[in-house]
């Protein structure tokens, strides 16, 4: 809109937006003519029967339906021009005559101004009273053209204003006939494009109405924002308007208007809306969109209210990946730059919880996301969604950040998934598994102050079925770099160096997926953590029986002879026992906390290990029987009966595992024609109880439950 001088003939070309109406005019007709002539041709077709008829009229009709919205868009603009023709033409004529008659007051006001002057300066033969006559007279006339002047100069203004205001108005129902996107999906909700148009300028207007909420006093904030939430609500269906007002509206301002609590109602008028908008919008308006919502936050004060709002109306909404990827770099990017900022985390928790679900609805970008390829990136999201939890703990108990986690990770933890797709998830893992036992990691957290909820707990295991095979390797890996701290090793993965495809140690065969390298002394902690009640722990252990039927499975039905299948079985142990002794090791921990505090046997106790029964036909709880014995009676040193008892439930929890393992390897060798005596002698290396099996089950055993016992110690 071109801005006017002042008291200047106001600009524009009524014959010009005529000419314009016109063209845009004989377009729409022109276009008509066009539909007229497909719809001919779709009733030469109709009888005719086949496949490619079938396409050809279901192209006709997309391309009748693109003509006839195309020439309704073109005649509600032609409509919008020709009226401002008019418009601007009167509003100019009003300008004009104003301008005249301004002109014409301004020379009587200078006659008058000079013949009151002259009356004044006096003529000797013209006496006193009429002098001072013509002096008044002359300075009334001078004071009606300075009331004229004025007069004129508001009729000018008048016509500017209104010209003003009709563009104003004008302006925004062209600019909604000119989004295609919008003006589509409105069709597509069957509101024609003049209706478009006008809804697409109620939008504006709403938008331009969100400041209002915060400024003035608290009774005109109180009644727009009344009136703000009433027209949001009201609007609920209207694609244009919709359209119109995310694309117009300041998210800070909108997040500072919701507040902390908003309607219900109006959450979900907003998160409608938004996927409307987000619906015809491309991907880098759609990641836009996701990062300027998380700005919006901002910092202060109020940052806490905004955020929680935004949390609403964000937990209310369905919306493409790219918004959601938008907003999770910005929520990342954010955390990187505050660092261990405990109030910005607490403020960010319900913004965090709304992402990270949204974004595990769409798993291929929860992979892109908390899998970059960038090592720094991996690191820094890693840490962010699951090394930065809030002091409380999270608001859902940690369920959407695993569930972000789990959705990520099962794109690529899956035997048909390309190779550089599992090695993502695998180091998404690596790196996860370190963060998640940090010092403000979701599980340290959780065991300290915010509890972490069951499904968030059932997510972290299940997080390592794929990856127990390399589980072994992990351990041995962290003997050969006991020299590392826990938790400095990169995040990594096991590669297939020979270039054979064979990344499974020990025999010819490959793990079924890209498996994770992982920081064991982390791993143990995060299988500690995810198994401190009776549900937890038996989940840990039907996830191993799981894993031991598959690894029987593989030794006696992939062709390996007796080596190769007695390698099968103690790598599958491997894997297993340092999982096994994991979940012990909280009666360890327990003993210790009670060496230390002698008065807190209540909180020693409350460690609630359940960790199902081994063999499985004895009904123990293991863990509860081992605290049972030894903390009540608070005998002088906790921790040493404590290990002994720890010790002494490795042979159960080792025939658990290493029975179905052992029986199978023996029934194969029975059915190949061997005496069940021979079969037994032949594998005698096999059986649970035997010195070799035990002494390497042992081992990892140990490890896990923090027995402090050095590798070749007796078991």
């Amino acid at each position: 809109m071109t801005a006017d001088a002042d008291l200047a003939p106001l600009a524009g070309s009524p014959p010009g937006l005529a000419t314009l109406a016109g063209a845009a005019s004989r377009a729409a007709g022109a276009l008509g003519g066009t539909r007229a002539d497909l719809a001919r041709l779709d009733e030469a077709l109709a009888g005719h029967r086949s496949a490619a008829v079938e396409a050809a009229r279901e192209r006709l009709a997309r391309l009748g339906a693109d003509v006839a919205l195309c020439a309704d868009v073109l005649r509600t603009a032609a409509g919008v021009l020709s009226r401002r023709s008019t418009g601007l033409s009167t509003e100019q004529d009003d300008a004009a005559r104003a301008l005249s008659a301004r002109d014409d007051a301004l020379a009587r006001l200078a006659r008058a101004e000079a013949d009151e002057a002259a009356a004044l300066r006096g003529d000797p033969a013209v006496a006193l009273a009429d002098v001072a006559q013509r002096a008044w007279d002359a300075r009334v006339r001078a004071e009606q053209a300075r009331g004229d002047v004025a007069a004129a100069e508001r009729a000018w203004r008048t016509a500017r204003d209104a010209k003003d205001t009709a563009s104003r108005q004008a302006a925004p129902l062209l600019d909604g006939l000119a989004d295609a996107r919008a003006v589509a999906v409105s069709a597509a909700h069957g509101v024609g494009a003049g209706d478009h148009a006008t809804a697409w300028r109620r939008g504006t207007d709403l938008a331009a109405d969100v400041p209002g909420t915060f400024t003035g006093g608290p009774e005109a904030r109180d009644a727009a924002r009344t009136d703000l939430f009433d027209a949001l609500v009201a609007a609920q269906g209207d694609p244009a308007l919709w359209t119109a007002f995310w694309d117009a509206v300041d998210p800070a301002a909108l997040s500072t208007a919701l507040g902390a609590a908003p309607p219900p109602a109006v959450t979900d008028a907003l998160a409608g809306g938004l996927g409307v908008w987000a619906a015809s919008a491309d991907r880098r308006e759609r990641y836009r969109m996701g990062d300027g919502l998380v700005a919006g936050v901002g910092t202060g004060t109020d940052a806490h209210d905004r955020a929680a709002g935004l949390g609403e109306l964000l937990g209310a909404a369905r919306l493409p990946a790219a918004v959601w990827a938008g907003a999770a770099d910005a929520l990342v990017a954010r955390g990187t730059a505050a660092g261990p900022d405990d109030v910005d985390a607490a403020d960010l928790a319900p913004v965090v919880v709304a992402v990270a679900t949204g974004l595990s609805a769409h798993p291929r970008a929860a992979l892109d996301h908390v899998a970059p390829s960038d090592p720094d990136a991996l690191l820094d999201r890693s840490r962010f969604w699951f090394g930065r939890t809030p002091p409380d703990g999270w608001p859902d108990g940690g369920v959407a950040v695993t569930g972000l986690l789990a959705a990520a990770v099962a794109v690529g933890a899956r035997p048909g998934a390309d190779v550089p797709t599992q090695e993502r998830a695998a180091r998404a893992v690596s790196a996860a598994t370190t963060e998640l036992v940090g010092d403000r990691g979701l599980l340290t957290v959780g065991r300290r102050n915010g509890p972490v909820d069951p499904v968030a707990r059932a997510a972290v295991v299940e997080l390592y079925r794929p990856y127990v095979a390399s589980f072994g390797e992990n351990v041995e890996l962290a003997d050969e770099e006991a020299s590392a701290t826990p938790g400095t090793l990169l995040p990594r993965v096991w590669v297939d160096e020979a270039g054979d495809g064979t990344i499974g140690p020990g025999v010819d065969l490959p793990w079924p997926v890209v498996q994770p390298g992982l920081d064991a002394f982390a791993l143990r902690d995060v299988v500690t953590a995810t198994s401190e009640g009776s549900a937890d722990a038996d989940r840990w252990l039907h996830l191993l029986d799981g894993y031991v039927a598959d690894s029987a499975e593989v030794a006696t039905g992939s062709g390996l002879d007796g080596e190769d299948r007695k390698t099968v079985v103690t790598n599958a142990l491997d894997d297993v026992s340092f999982v096994a002794g994991s979940i012990q090791s909280p009666v360890i921990g327990a003993a210790e906390a009670v060496d230390g505090r002698r008065g807190t046997v209540a909180a020693a106790t409350s460690v609630g290990l359940g960790v199902a029964t081994a063999p499985a036909a004895a009904p123990v709880s293991l863990a509860a029987t081992i605290l049972g014995a030894i903390l009540p009676g608070l005998v002088p040193d906790t921790v040493s009966p404590a290990r002994e008892e720890v010790l002494r439930t490795e042979p159960l929890v080792r025939e658990r595992f290493a029975e179905p393992l052992y029986r199978a390897v023996v029934d194969q060798d029975v059915a190949r024609g061997a005496t069940p005596e021979a079969a037994a002698a032949d594998n005698q290396a096999l059986h649970p109880h035997g010195p070799e099996l035990s002494g390497g089950f042992g081992k990892n055993y140990d490890l896990g439950s923090r027995l402090g016992r050095q590798l070749g110690e007796s078991t």
